[in-house]
């Protein structure tokens, strides 16, 4: 019989699947998951989106833009993990898009900022509300009893994976 690790594995893996094979409705752009992430932090309403507190990914709220949010090439690469020169391509193609652009702060004019454009944020708001109504229908097809283990498991694996992620960090 397999370990409780390798059951959570076999579970979390199953549970993927299930939901992958439940996804009809893909966003009409057929955007990469690179660049749907880009986009999501550039609309402000990823991880990193507006809160300012994340030293790695510089963001400020664009002027003449109540609730943008603005940031850097180099930013955008930390938080993702991925290169410069390859978010520079995605931005590429997401300006091309009409998704997000780039804009120069009036403090400092060296600085590229990338903002989602009025689409970009809309495209966002629409592929996020479909996740969830997506996500809703499983949860309503749930007895409560075993909902509430769920939560109380999605909570525990969550600040389990921070705790592991900030120990890392700390490490480094």
């Amino acid at each position: 019989m397999p370990d409780l690790t390798d059951q959570l594995l076999q579970a979390l893996h199953g549970m993927l699947e299930a939901l992958h094979r439940g996804r009809r409705d893909l966003p009409p752009e057929k955007l990469t998951m690179p660049q749907f992430k880009v986009l999501l932090l550039a609309s402000g309403a990823g991880p990193a989106g507006g809160s300012g507190k994340d030293a790695d990914t510089p963001v400020a709220e664009v002027p003449g833009h109540p609730g943008t949010v603005g940031l850097t090439v180099s930013g955008i690469a930390r938080h993702l993990r991925l290169s410069a020169p390859t978010v520079t391509g995605i931005v590429d193609r997401l300006v091309e898009a009409e998704l997000v652009e780039r804009g120069r702060t009036a403090p400092d004019r060296r600085v590229v900022e990338v903002t989602a454009t009025e689409r970009g944020r809309r495209l966002v708001a629409e592929v996020l509300s479909a996740g969830e109504e997506f996500l809703r229908r499983f949860f309503a097809a749930m007895d409560e009893e075993d909902a509430r283990a769920l939560l109380r498991g999605l909570v525990a694996f969550r600040l389990a994976i921070i705790k592991v992620v900030q120990r890392e960090d700390d490490e480094q």
